[in-house]
């Protein structure tokens, strides 16, 4: 099985070429959080351009409370990234089992479980990235504001797929009680999201 951390280390151009191949890693749940990171990083570019200008001086702390959270957002999203290639890697691998195995129905269910983490994850994440960049509308440099717009642009385009790689993988679990929980976390989402 292929480490996540390799997608991590390799170019741009590579990242897109493995994103474009027949792979299913990496896929649509770890380009979800990778665009979750990029609306982060767009967060920190535009608290370092007001950092430090007399005409946002009102909104120094804020800018700069904003610039430490996002850039621990952006690694919290990379995180999300790596483990949802290897999440769904166990997936694959929960299907390689011989089927005369006692266990491997559950082993499945298992590791469908165990995918909707990742996704979950990245939306939490996304969410506080949208919340930081909404807060900012205003309060920083005005200059900037079309990437603070696109930062929340992408937030909200980075839940909306995460949300959608927590519901195939809730369409095959078996379980109703931890489909209760999720499926009502979902429900509660709509709104923050809007």
């Amino acid at each position: 099985m292929e480490k996540s951390q390799d997608y991590f280390s390799c170019t741009l151009d590579e990242f897109l070429e493995k994103l474009a191949s027949g792979s299913a890693t990496p896929g649509g749940g770890s380009a979800a959080a990778l665009t979750g990171a990029m609306a982060a990083g767009l967060v920190s570019m535009v608290c370092n351009l007001t950092l430090g200008k007399d005409a946002y001086s009102e909104f120094e702390d804020l800018n700069l409370d904003s610039l430490r959270k996002s850039q621990e957002l952006i690694h919290a999203l990379k995180i999300c990234a790596e483990n949802d290639i290897a999440a769904y890697n166990r997936v694959m691998a929960a299907f390689k089992i011989p089927k005369s195995q006692d266990d491997r129905s559950e082993k499945i269910q298992e590791s469908y479980k165990n995918a909707v983490v990742p996704p979950e994850q990245t939306v939490e994440n996304c969410l506080e990235v949208l919340k930081l960049a909404r807060e900012l509308i205003n309060k920083s440099n005005r200059n900037a504001s079309s990437d603070l717009y696109s930062a929340i642009f992408l937030a909200k385009a980075a839940i909306s797929c995460a949300i959608e790689n927590v519901e195939i993988n809730l369409a095959l679990i078996k379980d109703p009680e931890f489909l209760r929980v999720k499926r009502s976390w979902l429900a509660e989402l709509k709104g923050e999201i809007a």
